[in-house]
Formats: C-alpha cells, structure tokens, sequence
C-alpha cells in the first residue's frame, strides 16, 4: 500500500481506486503495480523519446543523486562494451571530466572510487571497449 502511495500519488487521491486498493489482495496489488508502471513508463517514453538518447540518459545518471544509478553509470563507462553514440574522446574531456572529479571527491566510495578509476585511465581504455566512436 505505501508503495502504491509513493509512486502513484495520483490513482491514491482517486477516493474509488483508494477503496479498491483497500480491498485487494496481496496478487491484485502487484498486477496492479504492475499495469501502473507499465502506464508510467509509457507516459514517460510519450513525453521524453524524441529528445531521449543513451548518452542524455547516462549524463543524467551521472548527475542524479541516487548512488545506484550513478554507480551503474560509472560502471557502464568502465566496462561497458555497447555504443553510446556521442560518448567520445571529445565529449569526455568538454563534459564529463569535471563530472568525473566531482564524484571522484564524493563520500560515497562505490562512487568515489568508480570515479577516480576512470580519471587515472589516461590511455581511455575504457571508451576503447566500445565500438567505434573513440575520436
């Protein structure tokens, strides 16, 4: 019920779906989690995929305050070996460089760390496990 509440603040301030919930079991709450969610995120691709790319999306993880999600970021950034179309040499060094050493400066060590291992590969061969794009 309290996920609910958090995360679909809206269908909780419908009195009727607040009645319903109130009477579901424990299944019909996750296929309704479920059916949520899935509403959510086709509302969110709706509004975001025409500006929406993967190298937006890992700045943006980058940026966040969620430590999971930069985490898997940094990782990505590592060891990923997928494109990131406009992850380049370039792009590394106008924008996220300073990124880089902010977080490196972080108290968060899975950050921290992550960070200052990607600062110290000055060779790049982090973007050379990608394909193509290293100019």
């Amino acid at each position: 019920y309290a996920f609910i509440q958090t995360t679909f603040p809206d269908y909780i301030s419908n009195t009727v779906n607040k009645q319903k919930l109130d009477k579901m079991t424990v299944i019909e709450k996750r296929k309704l989690i479920k059916s949520l969610s899935i509403k959510k995120a086709q509302a969110w691709w709706n509004a975001e995929s025409a500006t929406w790319s993967r190298l937006n999306a890992l700045v943006s993880a980058l940026k966040s305050t969620d430590e999971k999600r930069q985490v898997k970021a940094l990782f990505y950034i590592r060891n990923g070996k997928t494109k990131c179309t406009g992850l380049n040499k370039a792009f590394y060094e106008s924008e996220l460089i300073a990124l880089m050493r902010e977080l490196a400066k972080t108290e968060l060590k899975r950050v921290s760390e992550n960070a200052k291992l990607i600062l110290m590969d000055i060779d790049y061969e982090w973007l050379m496990l990608k394909p193509a794009e290293q100019l």
